[in-house]
């Protein structure tokens, strides 16, 4: 009895062995059958901000840019065409998956960068007045195409609906389906979003020159908020009087402060640059009224103008 306990202990923990290894095996093929989750591919899109959004701001100051959308124009030989192919790889890469199939952060960086490339797109396309051989439009709001003007026209088409810029950024970005377009948002979202997002307007965010991913979104969104809270034509801050002073452009994402703006202290106690910071930390600093009206002319780089050709001398 001895020796046959003997034999039935190597065999039993051989069994044992083997079942752990079977269940190893089963849970490791599991977990490779299980697709990562998938995000569409921004090299296009990084690329073409970082050739086309140009730093205008000097040494010391905010940081600030503008879009060259001039020169994309021409690279890509849209007069006389209306088309671009390197903005239709960038728009088709985009919408390539499913955002169903995308994790909660690579969703919302797909919707900022979507948004952020419909503006650009358009802007792009129809920067010259038709008929007018080489005269831009000034202003997206201008820009005035078959079915309506820039932000109204259908420019993308989602699950089979057809959305223009203003409709994807309040039924898509911001999910609110309980108010018309021409009413106030009541949705709130994250107030950094408005502040990360260019609009083709000088009065609003710069274009900043990354694409958003899933896997760094909340810095880059903080960095998004404190480059546009510490430009003047947004925030104003009279240290003396601790007083800060907003643009109008807060006015129109007010559901993302509270729907009276009073969450705007919140943002800029946290990301504004240091003197707003203090004034807002302040309980006796004042945040005023929305009062700094917002330039909407076209935020295009202002391409230097080419000196006039000086006249030889003749020779005497």
């Amino acid at each position: 009895m001895r020796s046959l306990s003997c034999l039935i202990r190597p065999v039993r923990r051989l069994a044992l062995l083997v079942a752990s290894c079977a269940v190893l095996l089963v849970s490791v093929a599991a977990a490779s059958s299980v697709p990562a989750t998938a995000r569409p591919d921004y090299s296009a899109w990084s690329a073409l901000l970082q050739k086309y959004v140009v730093v205008v701001s000097s040494k010391g100051e905010p940081y600030d840019t503008r879009f060259d959308y001039e020169q994309l124009y021409v690279d890509e030989g849209i007069f006389g065409r209306g088309v671009s192919s390197r903005l239709s790889a960038i728009r088709h890469a985009m919408l390539a998956v499913p955002p169903d199939q995308m994790s909660e952060k690579d969703r919302t960086a797909w919707k900022l960068n979507l948004y952020e490339f419909l503006v650009l797109e358009q802007a792009t396309l129809h920067l010259i007045v038709p008929n007018r051989k080489y005269l831009r439009f000034d202003s997206v709001d201008e820009m005035n195409f078959s079915v309506g003007g820039f932000f109204d026209s259908p420019v993308v088409n989602l699950g089979g609906r057809d959305y223009s810029i203003a409709e994807y950024e309040r039924r898509v970005l911001y999910a609110d389906t309980t108010t018309e377009l021409s009413e106030s948002r009541k949705c709130s979202g994250d107030p950094r979003w408005a502040l990360a997002l260019s609009r083709g307007i000088r009065g609003g965010p710069p274009v900043l020159p990354w694409a958003f991913s899933g896997d760094s979104l909340d810095a880059q969104l903080d960095r998004a908020a404190r480059i546009a809270l510490a430009l003047p034509r947004f925030v104003k801050v009279d240290v003396a009087a601790k007083a800060i002073a907003l643009s109008e452009y807060f006015a129109a994402s007010r559901a993302d402060y509270g729907g009276d703006l009073s969450g705007v202290r919140l943002v800029l106690a946290k990301l504004g640059p240091p003197a707003a910071r203090s004034v807002a930390k302040d309980a006796k600093g004042v945040i005023q009224p929305t009062t700094m009206p917002v330039d909407r002319k076209l935020d295009q780089y202002p391409r230097p103008k080419q000196a006039a050709p000086v006249a030889e001398k003749s020779k005497s």
